[in-house]
């Protein structure tokens, strides 16, 4: 078995259909007081993140989509995981698979958003979880409550 046959794929992909492959990054980020942070956009809501562009590391990718999308400096942190899923974009009238790695991250402080569209809420858990667009979004913040649930029991 490849490690490829082990990241979760979601979404349905049409037979017929070409994908272009999107790499990506995005981020868990809790605040002081549980909340998550997620973006919404004119097309739904996410967690924050995006496109990694040539020559950068998922890592340097999600720190700055943050900083475009959210007005907030972070630094990525614990690897989650990675998951791909297909979908069509209206916005680009494309279908992608994206192929998208998801990380903790923390905030280091603000910064100026450049994307006007994108609104920064933050949710409980089970709200951002049921909200998000993207089932390997949702798949993700799973990842989180594990890992979280797995540093609680160390910690005891």
């Amino acid at each position: 078995m490849s490690p490829q046959d082990l990241v979760p794929t979601f979404g349905d992909r049409e037979a017929h259909r070409e994908y272009e492959s999107r790499p990506g990054a995005y981020a868990i980020i809790p605040n002081e007081e549980g909340l998550l942070a997620v973006v919404r956009t004119p097309n739904g809501i996410y967690l924050p993140g995006g496109g990694i562009e040539d020559r950068e590391t998922p890592q340097i990718a999600l720190e700055r989509e943050v900083s475009e999308e959210c007005g907030l400096r972070v630094r990525a942190g614990a690897w989650l995981g990675q998951a791909d899923e297909y979908l069509h974009s209206p916005v680009y009238e494309k279908h992608f698979v994206k192929h998208s790695h998801f990380y903790l991250a923390s905030i280091l402080g603000r910064s100026q958003p450049t994307e006007p569209d994108h609104e920064l809420l933050w949710l409980a858990v089970d709200e951002a979880r049921e909200r998000l667009r993207d089932g390997s979004q949702r798949w993700a913040i799973a990842r989180f409550l594990d890992l979280a649930s797995r540093r609680s029991n160390e910690v005891r």
